[in-house]
């Protein structure tokens, strides 16, 4: 742990690819073992920022979280602690860094010059959830001709209407030059449906092992899916100049 301002040191001889989040930390005041919840929540002493930076490569090599997140100097906390009075529910927290919007719109950023949309394209976007808006977003400053937005919830295509969607519906109509799906397994056979022939599907982050989707209808429409995770330092540097407006 180092305290707020303090550099982080990335060694590159251990790692290339470093990011980060940010988190509550809880401060536990009184030693605990075997504690009810009561017990645990009784015993905190307060509350803090912390910055969750993450060592990727580590952790996806190791299948889990535990050295890519422990190097030198990985986790830095504070200024101040918070006590429990004061702060309120911290399940109700919003919170949010100016490196985390950059590092939404650079998967975004990534999605997009996976696909390389011409101009004029008609781009639909499955779920308006953070990487979705974030599609949005970038699809905005690529010369679509066409966007729109697809999700269940009012609100969030509510949000998406405002952001500058041409159309924000609860499904997807019609066919569509490129799909980014910011959804999932769920929404993947439908994503390839809503393709025209030649079109793409663009689908970001994690997924099922078995997609579920019409083969035979991806050859026959010579219909394209590609596979978008993280994002380049270029991306990023781009998505800091589009957020950074």
């Amino acid at each position: 742990m180092i305290g707020p301002g303090e550099p982080i040191v990335i060694d590159a001889g251990l790692t290339g690819r470093v990011d980060w989040e940010v988190e509550v930390a809880v401060v536990v005041g009184t030693p605990l073992r075997h504690a009810s919840p009561a017990q645990a929540l009784a015993a905190v002493a307060g509350y803090t920022v912390a910055n969750d930076v993450s060592a990727r490569d580590l952790q996806f090599a190791d299948g889990q979280w535990t050295r890519g997140k422990s190097l030198d100097t990985f986790c830095p906390l504070g200024p101040v602690i918070v006590t429990p009075d004061e702060l309120g529910d911290p399940q109700a927290l919003r919170l949010w860094t100016a490196a985390g919007v950059v590092e939404l719109a650079a998967n975004a950023v990534h999605a997009w010059s996976l696909a390389a949309p011409a101009p004029g394209a008609r781009v639909g976007i499955i779920g308006a959830g953070a990487i979705g808006l974030a599609c949005l977003q970038v699809a905005l400053s690529g010369k679509a001709a066409c966007i729109e937005v697809a999700d269940r919830a009012e609100s969030r295509r509510s949000i998406a209407g405002r952001l500058g969607a041409d159309a924000a519906v609860a499904e997807l109509t019609g066919e569509y030059d490129v799909i980014f799906d910011a959804v999932g397994a769920a929404t993947h056979e439908r994503s390839l449906a809503l393709l025209r022939p030649g079109g793409v599907a663009v689908w970001l982050g994690l997924a099922d092992p078995v997609a579920g989707f019409d083969a035979a209808a991806l050859v026959r429409g010579e219909k394209r899916v590609l596979g978008s995770f993280a994002y380049t330092d270029a991306d990023f540097a781009t998505a800091a100049e589009l957020v950074g407006g």
